[in-house]
Protein backbone atom coordinates (compact mmCIF):
# COMPACT_ATOMS: atom_id res chain seq x y z
CA UNK A 1 0.00 0.00 0.00
CA UNK A 2 1.55 3.38 -0.77
CA UNK A 3 1.56 6.16 1.60
CA UNK A 4 -0.81 9.59 1.75
CA UNK A 5 -4.53 9.61 0.91
CA UNK A 6 -7.10 6.41 0.07
CA UNK A 7 -10.82 6.94 -0.19
CA UNK A 8 -12.97 4.67 0.63
CA UNK A 9 -15.95 5.36 -1.92
CA UNK A 10 -19.38 4.35 -2.34
CA UNK A 11 -18.91 0.45 -3.74
CA UNK A 12 -15.53 0.05 -2.97
CA UNK A 13 -15.22 -3.61 -2.00
CA UNK A 14 -12.63 -4.13 1.36
CA UNK A 15 -12.00 -7.55 2.65
CA UNK A 16 -9.28 -8.91 4.78
CA UNK A 17 -7.12 -11.96 4.11
CA UNK A 18 -5.98 -12.63 7.85
CA UNK A 19 -4.87 -16.43 6.93
CA UNK A 20 -2.59 -14.88 4.51
CA UNK A 21 -1.86 -11.59 6.57
CA UNK A 22 -0.78 -13.79 9.68
CA UNK A 23 1.72 -15.69 7.72
CA UNK A 24 3.52 -12.62 6.26
CA UNK A 25 3.25 -11.00 9.51
CA UNK A 26 5.20 -13.72 11.20
CA UNK A 27 7.47 -13.34 8.65
CA UNK A 28 8.18 -9.51 8.46
CA UNK A 29 8.12 -9.50 12.22
CA UNK A 30 11.15 -11.88 11.78
CA UNK A 31 12.98 -9.82 9.61
CA UNK A 32 12.18 -5.99 10.59
CA UNK A 33 11.21 -6.36 14.37
CA UNK A 34 13.39 -6.25 17.69
CA UNK A 35 11.90 -6.33 20.88
CA UNK A 36 8.14 -5.71 19.58
CA UNK A 37 8.93 -9.17 17.05
CA UNK A 38 6.39 -11.74 19.40
CA UNK A 39 3.99 -9.02 19.24
CA UNK A 40 3.33 -7.85 15.48
CA UNK A 41 4.12 -11.80 14.60
CA UNK A 42 1.22 -13.44 16.82
CA UNK A 43 -1.12 -10.60 16.97
CA UNK A 44 -3.16 -11.97 13.05
CA UNK A 45 -2.73 -15.33 14.94
CA UNK A 46 -5.14 -14.44 18.15
CA UNK A 47 -7.59 -12.87 15.86
CA UNK A 48 -7.46 -15.91 14.01
CA UNK A 49 -8.24 -17.89 17.75
CA UNK A 50 -10.65 -15.25 18.25
CA UNK A 51 -8.70 -14.81 21.59
CA UNK A 52 -8.23 -11.09 20.97
CA UNK A 53 -10.19 -9.13 18.49
CA UNK A 54 -9.70 -5.58 19.20
CA UNK A 55 -12.23 -3.15 17.00
CA UNK A 56 -14.48 -6.13 16.36
CA UNK A 57 -14.77 -7.22 19.82
CA UNK A 58 -15.90 -3.51 20.54
CA UNK A 59 -18.42 -2.83 17.06
CA UNK A 60 -21.47 -2.03 19.39
CA UNK A 61 -19.27 1.55 20.96
CA UNK A 62 -17.34 1.84 18.11
CA UNK A 63 -19.42 1.86 15.12
CA UNK A 64 -22.21 4.04 15.53
CA UNK A 65 -19.43 6.74 17.11
CA UNK A 66 -17.52 6.52 13.52
CA UNK A 67 -20.94 6.79 11.67
CA UNK A 68 -21.49 9.83 13.67
CA UNK A 69 -18.60 11.24 12.83
CA UNK A 70 -18.80 10.81 9.19
CA UNK A 71 -22.19 12.06 8.88
CA UNK A 72 -21.24 15.15 10.54
CA UNK A 73 -18.21 15.79 8.01
CA UNK A 74 -14.88 13.88 9.92
CA UNK A 75 -13.91 12.10 6.83
CA UNK A 76 -9.94 11.86 7.23
CA UNK A 77 -8.68 8.88 9.15
CA UNK A 78 -5.28 8.50 10.39
CA UNK A 79 -3.75 5.25 10.71
CA UNK A 80 -0.88 5.19 13.13
CA UNK A 81 -0.92 1.81 14.32
CA UNK A 82 0.22 -1.25 12.09
CA UNK A 83 -0.02 -4.16 14.43
CA UNK A 84 -3.58 -5.06 13.56
CA UNK A 85 -5.14 -4.40 10.12
CA UNK A 86 -8.63 -5.32 11.53
CA UNK A 87 -9.04 -1.80 12.97
CA UNK A 88 -8.66 -0.51 9.18
CA UNK A 89 -10.86 -2.65 7.76
CA UNK A 90 -13.26 -2.25 10.62
CA UNK A 91 -13.12 1.25 9.80
CA UNK A 92 -13.02 1.07 6.32
CA UNK A 93 -16.25 -1.40 6.38
CA UNK A 94 -17.96 1.17 8.85
CA UNK A 95 -16.77 4.49 6.29
CA UNK A 96 -18.25 2.98 2.95
CA UNK A 97 -20.63 5.21 1.28
CA UNK A 98 -19.28 7.97 3.35
CA UNK A 99 -16.32 8.85 1.25
CA UNK A 100 -13.81 8.68 3.79
CA UNK A 101 -10.17 8.94 3.27
CA UNK A 102 -7.05 6.99 5.14
CA UNK A 103 -3.79 9.03 5.74
CA UNK A 104 -1.19 6.79 6.56
CA UNK A 105 2.06 8.00 7.79
CA UNK A 106 5.74 6.66 6.57
CA UNK A 107 6.67 3.56 7.60
CA UNK A 108 10.48 3.72 9.27
CA UNK A 109 12.28 0.69 8.45
CA UNK A 110 13.72 0.02 12.39
CA UNK A 111 16.83 -1.85 12.71
CA UNK A 112 16.53 -4.74 14.93
CA UNK A 113 18.59 -4.37 18.73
Amino acid sequence: MQHGSRPVTRGTHFAEDVPRLAIEAYALAGQFCGACRDFHALWPYMRLSRASGAAEGSRAVIEPLLVNHFQHGCRQILIAGAADTGLLAFVARVGRGHDICFQLPERKRMSRP
